[in-house]
């Protein structure tokens, strides 16, 4: 989990050997608090893969894959492969300082898959 100017960007620390094969299109939004969240009315957490980045170096807050390529802006539209838990678990490669980290992004979450 990364914060930068003010957003929470939350990402896999490994690649998964399974994929989930639900499908998220819609708008990805900064809540409050600066979560990165699936647009209303379901507002996941959206835990990107590893090697995903956030780039707000320009006007617009932009996520990138982890070959540099654009996979959306952040206010616009998202298709994202993968799917819905309630909580981050330790058998998905997430560490006990990674779900307490989470607290300030309280699910659910949408994992979203590297084959977006």
């Amino acid at each position: 989990m990364i914060s930068q100017n003010g957003l929470t960007f939350m990402t896999q620390n490994v690649h998964p050997d399974a994929h989930m094969e639900a499908l998220f299109t819609g708008d990805v939004v900064a809540d409050g608090e600066g979560c990165l969240r699936t647009a209303a009315p379901d507002e996941h957490v959206v835990v990107w893969p590893a090697g995903y980045t956030l780039d707000t170096s320009g006007t617009d807050a932009v996520v990138m894959d982890d070959a540099g390529s654009v996979v959306g802006t952040l206010g616009g539209a998202f298709s994202l492969a993968g799917g819905e838990v309630p909580v981050l678990l330790e058998s998905m490669g997430f560490t006990d300082a990674d779900r307490t980290r989470s607290e300030a992004c309280p699910g659910p979450y949408w994992i979203v898959n590297d084959e977006s």
